[in-house]
């Protein structure tokens, strides 16, 4: 956050610049890749899931490469607001094995439940091998 100060007719005005500071919606561990497209070439670090309804789903695909034959597993944090955690639910489609060096097409399926009542939300997903 930069402030600044200008006197206006004898009045001092604190001006506050807030400049926002990017960070990756998605994490994945050392020996793990996410990207958008087949071709491995767009890091995938965070999904726009756009709007969504009550009672309706987004799904959105990605791609996932480990380096080494591996059990995976996602968990999402960090739900802003809290109660979003309770109206949103995350899927996705792995079983929980990805082969070493083979991309692996991940849906990602978002559903909102017929109670939510926020208007935006935020969460991260970190990726995991375990």
């Amino acid at each position: 956050m930069k402030k600044g100060a200008a006197a206006v007719g004898g009045i001092t005005l604190l001006l506050l610049l807030l400049i926002p500071v990017e960070e990756p919606q998605i994490t994945t561990q050392h020996g793990l890749a996410l990207y958008h497209d087949p071709n491995l070439e767009w890091d995938c670090t965070s999904l726009d899931w756009g709007t969504l309804t009550p009672e309706s789903s987004k799904s959105i695909i990605t791609y996932l490469i480990a380096n080494s034959n591996a059990t995976v597993a996602f968990t999402s944090r960090d739900w802003n607001p809290a109660q979003a955690e309770s109206c949103l639910t995350l899927t996705w489609n792995i079983t929980g094995y990805a082969q070493a060096n083979t991309t692996t097409p991940v849906m990602w399926t978002l559903y909102a439940q017929p109670n939510i009542t926020i208007l935006t939300f935020t969460f991260k997903i970190n990726i995991t091998i375990v």
